[in-house]
C-alpha cells in the first residue's frame, strides 16, 4: 500500500519533509472508516486507527512520488468535496 502512503505524505498540511513511517500497534486497531467498509467494500487501502499509540519501527525513505500535476489534480478534487459539505466519518 505504498502508493496510498505516498499520497498521504504528499497531501499533508504543513512544512518540512514528507515522511512515511513503518509502525506497529501497541493496542487494538480498527478499520479507518473514511477509507474502508463504510465508504468502500473491505479495507482496500489497509488503513487502520487506534486509540493506543503506534510504535515507529522504521521509515520508508526511498520512494518515487507523484508528479506535481498529479498532486495538484488530487488537491483540486479534494477541494471540490468541501463546497458539497462532505464530512469525515472519523469519530473516535
Amino acid at each position: 500500500m505504498l502508493d496510498a502512503a505516498i499520497w498521504g505524505a504528499e497531501l499533508t498540511i504543513g512544512k518540512g519533509r514528507e515522511r512515511i513511517y513503518l509502525v506497529e500497534s501497541t493496542g487494538e486497531i480498527e478499520n479507518a472508516p473514511d477509507l474502508t467498509y463504510r465508504k468502500f467494500p473491505g479495507n482496500p487501502s489497509k488503513s487502520y486507527r487506534s486509540t493506543a499509540p503506534f510504535r515507529i519501527v522504521g521509515e520508508v525513505s526511498n520512494y518515487q512520488g507523484h508528479s506535481i500535476e498529479q498532486i495538484n489534480a488530487m488537491k483540486e478534487g479534494i477541494d471540490k468535496l468541501n463546497p458539497h459539505d462532505i464530512k469525515s466519518l472519523n469519530k473516535l
